[in-house]
């Protein structure tokens, strides 16, 4: 099954999905999986569809997703204040999950070509 096109979040629980990310992707893991299990894990509970989970090679993987899950949980710091900051995490959702807050939408739909 694929992805949607775009997904368009109330702008309150789009931020507060950044921010919840950005806390847990700035944590230190012992294991490097366990970023991507936070990243999935914040997905799904700003209510975005992750599909079935399954095992795979020992890892936890959703069925949807999963680029941006890898993407998020491979985030690099920010090259001026050396952590995880809002606008890494804002580009990866928008570039590879296409996961937009809501106040863009009319943006997006008049820049969009006519069918």
């Amino acid at each position: 099954m694929t992805e949607p096109t775009e997904i368009f979040l109330s702008n309150g629980r789009y931020y507060l999905l950044v921010r919840c990310l950005r806390s847990a992707l700035r944590r230190k893991y012992k294991h490097p999986d366990e970023r991507s299990y936070a990243a999935l894990s914040n997905l799904s509970l700003a209510g975005i569809n992750m599909g079935e989970l399954s095992l795979e090679n020992s890892k936890v993987v959703s069925a949807h997703y999963r680029d941006l899950v890898e993407a998020l949980a491979t985030v690099q710091p920010c090259a001026f204040s050396g952590q995880i900051e809002d606008n890494e995490i804002i580009t990866i959702l928008g570039e590879v999950g296409n996961i937009w807050p809501a106040a863009i939408r009319a943006d997006i739909e008049a820049n969009r070509p006519a069918a």
